[in-house]
C-alpha cells in the first residue's frame, strides 16, 4: 500500500493546502526578484552560474517568465509543485533509513501541511526553501545509495553533483553533510562510514572556514543595523547581543512549530544583552540539556535522535550565532522542520508502544487518532494563513494587526499608499516605520517626498537631510534635495547636492546638473 497510496496521499494534502495561492499576486520581495528582474526575460545559462548567488531560484524563474511570462498564477504553481516533490523525496528519505511506513507517512504528512511553511511556498522569492530542499533529499537520499555494501562510488559522485545545486539555490545545504555525518554515526557500524573519517572531517572544517570568510567579508561589524537582513530586533543590535539571543529564538521557532497560532510575516524579538538574564539563561540551558540528553539517547532512539539532529544542524546557519539574518522567519524553518516532524511522530510512537506493553490495546489507534487531529488542524490553519499571502496590501494589514512594533509592515503600507498616491497615508505609516527603526534612512526619504508632494517644502527638507544624516550614501536623498533646492530656486545648493548625488550613482544626477546649468531658475530631475 505505501509504495503508491501513501505517497499519493501526501502529494494530495501537499497540493490541496496550498492551492489558494494559485489566486496570489506578486508580492513581498518578488518585485526585485522577479517582476522588474530583465535576468529572466533572456536566455543565459553559463553566466548564470558565475558568482556566490541564488542562482538555481534564477534559472527556475527563468524557465517560468518563458512558460508563463508576467501571469503570477504559473509561478505560484511551481512553488507548490515544488513543495510536493520535496514532501515526496522526504517520505522517500525517512523509509530508507528505515522508518517504518505509517510513522514515516505521519513525519511527511505533518511536513506537508503545516503552516510555517506559508511563506516560503506562497512567496514567489522565497522557493529558494523548497529548491534548497528538494536538491538536499535528493543528495542525501544518493548519499544513502552509495554508502551501502558495497559501496557504489557512482551514487556517492551523484550525491555530490545534486548537493551543488543545493548550494546554489541556498547556501544553508553547506550544513548536509552534517546531517549525513550524524546519519553515519546514528545508524552505520564504524567500517561503512564516509564522512566521519578523519581526513573528511579535516577537508570539511576547512571548507567551512572559508566559506565562513566569504560570508563574514561583506558584514559590517562596526554598524550591524546597517545590515539589510538584520532586522526583527528590539534593543541595541550588537552583534554579541543578536549572537546570544540565538537560544531564545530557538525555543521561539520550537514554539511555532509545535503550535503555530502565533505565525506572523515579520516578528520582532527583545534582544538579549547578557547571558545571566534569566530568559537567556534559561533558553541557552535547556539548549545545552537537551543535546547532552539526545547524545545520551542516541542508541535507545536513534530515529528520533535523527530528528533532532537534523533540526538543530538546519538551525545553525540561520541561528544568527553570525549574525547576518533576520531574527525570526518562518520561511527558515522550512528544512529544520522536517527534523521536528519525525521528532514528533516519533514521540507519538514511542508512547505507543510504550502504552501497547502496560496492555492498553488501542493505543495505537488512539495515538494514530491523535496524529490525524493534528494533521487536521495545521491543514486548516495553513488554508487560513494563505489568504494572508495573496497579495502585498494583505501581507501588511496582517503583520500590523499580528505585530504592531513591525517597521516592515508600517513600510510596506507605506510604499503601498505612495502608489495610490495616498500621501497623508503614507506619512503616517513611514512616522510609525521610523517609530520602531529611527536609523531607517529611506523611510526618510521616502516620507520627505510625500511632503513634498504636499507642498511642504521645509518637512521635506529637514526629513531629506534626516536621512543624508543617517547614511551619507544615499543617493537618492541627495538627488531629491538638489531637487527641492531647485524648485526654491537655491541653484548653488542643488548643484551642490546633485554633484554628490552624481559620485554616488544616481543615474538621473548628470542630466539634471545640466539643466540646472542651462536654466538655473528651473528645476529638473
Amino acid at each position: 500500500m505505501d509504495r503508491w497510496l501513501l505517497p499519493l496521499l501526501l502529494a494530495l494534502a501537499a497540493g490541496a493546502v496550498f492551492a489558494p495561492t494559485l489566486g496570489a499576486g506578486f508580492t513581498y520581495d518578488d518585485a526585485n526578484i522577479v517582476v522588474d528582474n530583465p535576468s529572466i526575460r533572456t536566455w543565459h545559462f553559463f553566466d548564470v552560474w558565475a558568482g556566490w548567488k541564488r542562482n538555481v531560484r534564477l534559472f527556475s524563474l527563468m524557465l517560468d517568465y518563458h512558460l508563463y511570462g508576467d501571469q503570477a498564477a504559473g509561478y505560484h504553481a511551481t512553488n507548490i509543485l515544488l513543495h510536493v516533490a520535496a514532501v515526496l523525496l522526504y517520505f522517500l528519505l525517512l523509509r530508507r533509513i528505515s522508518g517504518p511506513p505509517l510513522l514515516s507517512f505521519a513525519a511527511a504528512l505533518l511536513f506537508a501541511l503545516h503552516p510555517i511553511h506559508v511563506e516560503a511556498v506562497a512567496n514567489i522569492t522565497n522557493r529558494k526553501e523548497m529548491l534548497c530542499g528538494v536538491f538536499s533529499l535528493a543528495s542525501f537520499l544518493a548519499f544513502l545509495r552509495g554508502c551501502g555494501e558495497p559501496r557504489r562510488v557512482a551514487w556517492l559522485a551523484a550525491s555530490v553533483a545534486l548537493w551543488i545545486p543545493a548550494l546554489y539555490s541556498k547556501q544553508v545545504a553547506l550544513v548536509l553533510p552534517i546531517s549525513m555525518a550524524a546519519y553515519e554515526f546514528l545508524f552505520l557500524p564504524a567500517r561503512r562510514r564516509i564522512l566521519l573519517s578523519p581526513w573528511v572531517i579535516v577537508s570539511g572544517a576547512v571548507l567551512v572556514a572559508v566559506v565562513l570568510l566569504r560570508a563574514t567579508s561583506h558584514l559590517d561589524f562596526d554598524r550591524p543595523a546597517t545590515i539589510p537582513t538584520l532586522a526583527g530586533y528590539q534593543g541595541e543590535p550588537t552583534f554579541f547581543n543578536v549572537a546570544i539571543t540565538s537560544a531564545k529564538a530557538f525555543w521561539m521557532y520550537v514554539g511555532l512549530l509545535s503550535w503555530p497560532v502565533d505565525l506572523c510575516p515579520d516578528y520582532v524579538v527583545e534582544l538579549s544583552t547578557s547571558l545571566l538574564e534569566p530568559a537567556t539563561l534559561l533558553s541557552w540551558s535547556a539548549l545545552a540539556g537537551l543535546g547532552v540528553s539526545s547524545a545520551l539517547a542516541a542508541r535507545r532512539a536513534p530515529l528520533a535522535v535523527f530528528g533532532l539532529w537534523w533540526l538543530l544542524v538546519h538551525y545553525l546557519p540561520v541561528s544568527n550565532l553570525l549574525p547576518s539574518t533576520f531574527i525570526l522567519a518562518d520561511r527558515y524553518m522550512y528544512i529544520p522542520s522536517m527534523g521536528f516532524c519525525l521528532l514528533l511522530a516519533c514521540v507519538g510512537d514511542a508512547v505507543a508502544r510504550r502504552l501497547e506493553s502496560r496492555g492498553f490495546v488501542p493505543a495505537r489507534p488512539m495515538v494514530a487518532g491523535c496524529a490525524l487531529l493534528l494533521a487536521s488542524f495545521y491543514g486548516v490553519r495553513t488554508l487560513q494563513y494563505d489568504q494572508h499571502w495573496l497579495t502585498s496590501r494583505a501581507i501588511w494589514d496582517y503583520t500590523v494587526r499580528c505585530n504592531p512594533r513591525s517597521f516592515r509592515a508600517h513600510n510596506g503600507l507605506a510604499l503601498d499608499a505612495m502608489a495610490a498616491r495616498q500621501f497623508e497615508s503614507a506619512i503616517v505609516h513611514y512616522t510609525r516605520a521610523l517609530e520602531f527603526k529611527p536609523g531607517f534612512s529611506q523611510a526618510y526619504n521616502n516620507r520627505a517626498i510625500c511632503h513634498g508632494q504636499l507642498g511642504r517644502l521645509d518637512e521635506a527638507a529637514a526629513d531629506f537631510a534626516a536621512a543624508i544624516r543617517i547614511d551619507p550614501a544615499n543617493a537618492d536623498a541627495h538627488f531629491n534635495l538638489g531637487y527641492l533646492h531647485a524648485m526654491r530656486r537655491e541653484a548653488d545648493a542643488a548643484r551642490a547636492s546633485y554633484v554628490r548625488a552624481q559620485q554616488l550613482g544616481h543615474p538621473a544626477a548628470s542630466e539634471a546638473l545640466r539643466a540646472l546649468t542651462a536654466s538655473p531658475e528651473a528645476p529638473e530631475g
